[in-house]
């Protein structure tokens, strides 16, 4: 009967994936979003492939601004979904086909992703549900669909899910279930940092605020052993990442590839956009949505929840307000991802900058 259920929840986020993204699905052998970063990208996941089984130890060495050395540190290296397209790329001579399998499974990954999250913190198949349709197709990711590593987030449910089971762990558990747990905390951490560093480091923030929400509301339940093992598997974690960083700390220091405070501001959500639906929202598009300001060659982000999202949102505090354990992360994960979204300076609007710096740049 489980089994049976995430089949039919795998199916629904298969169906929600193909309606919500069409037409992609019928184009997704000639067509990709846009011919900037959609091309740039189906580029790195090709690059990826055909060095990987023709000299992956000169992985980052690109057929690219030569005479430069590591080029594919100029951008993101997107392996994961790299290794997931291959078959279908080789099997068809076709990286497009690749490249939209890849972008179309990110979406059901991260519904289903989110779906187990949410049952293992909360024990509701309906609150894993719905979370996970808000987190697979939000307005955010709705608007980045040409930047496929801007979709790539649902291995970090799952490093948070294995994160937990390894924190919970029961002392009459056998060492093969813990280290089960530890060795998918690692894989899954793994697959987040190297399908985008941006996430990576935003992984960083919500695996830290884990931990601290544990430690305040579920401090008796962890054994000492059990927080001993789970440092040990994240910091083995971060070491088989740190080869894929070193050559972009290579191209930082002899190129001097890097963003100022200054430069980050104009890219920093506004108050207004948390309330701006995307103009192709059919429920509040034509209410709420804005003429977009472009930067970077892209409109700014809408970040519009939604009605029902926060409601949905508000309900599940109110009935799980005795239950710490539940929502004490929720709460701090979403205040400090709005906090930090704010950027360095307080925006109303995009580019109506208040006098007002933010603690955190």
């Amino acid at each position: 009967m489980k089994n049976k259920t995430s089949l039919v929840i795998l199916l629904i986020f298969v169906v929600l994936t193909i309606a919500l993204t069409w037409p992609l699905l019928p184009n997704a052998a000639s067509a990709v979003e846009d011919r900037n970063d959609a091309l740039l990208n189906t580029w790195i996941l090709t690059w990826d492939a055909h060095q990987l089984l023709t000299d992956p130890l000169h992985l980052f060495d690109a057929n690219i601004f030569y005479p430069y050395g590591k080029t594919l540190a100029f951008s993101e290296i997107i392996l994961p979904q790299a290794l997931l397209a291959l078959p279908l790329t080789l099997a068809t001579g076709n990286p497009i086909l690749g490249y939209n399998v890849a972008l179309l499974a990110s979406f059901v990954l991260s519904g289903l992703a989110g779906y187990l999250l949410v049952l293992r913190l909360s024990g509701s198949r309906w609150g894993g549900m719905a979370a996970g349709i808000v987190f697979a197709f939000n307005a955010y990711k709705m608007a980045n669909i040409a930047q496929v590593q801007l979709l790539i987030l649902q291995w970090l449910p799952l490093a948070l899910l294995y994160l937990q089971r390894s924190l919970h762990t029961t002392a009459g558990r056998p060492i093969s279930y813990r280290c089960h747990n530890l060795l998918l905390l690692v894989l899954f951490t793994c697959l987040q940092a190297l399908s985008s560093f941006y996430y990576a480091v935003l992984s960083v923030v919500a695996m830290g605020l884990y931990l601290f929400a544990s430690f305040l509301s579920q401090r008796s339940s962890i054994s000492r052993a059990a927080i001993l093992r789970t440092l040990l598997a994240l910091a083995v974690a971060a070491l088989l990442i740190t080869p894929f960083v070193l050559p972009y700390m290579d191209v930082e220091r002899q190129l001097g590839f890097r963003r100022s405070i200054a430069e980050s501001e104009p890219f920093s959500a506004s108050l207004a956009q948390y309330g701006q639906a995307l103009p192709a929202n059919l429920l509040y598009g034509r209410l709420t949505s804005h003429s977009a300001v472009v930067i970077g060659g892209y409109p700014l982000d809408s970040l519009f929840p939604g009605i029902i999202t926060t409601i949905l949102a508000l309900a599940g505090l109110v009935a799980w307000r005795r239950r710490p354990d539940v929502w004490v992360f929720p709460l701090l994960l979403g205040g400090s991802a709005f906090l930090l979204s704010l950027g360095p300076t307080l925006l109303t609007a995009p580019a109506v900058p208040m006098d007002l710096p933010l603690p955190m740049p």
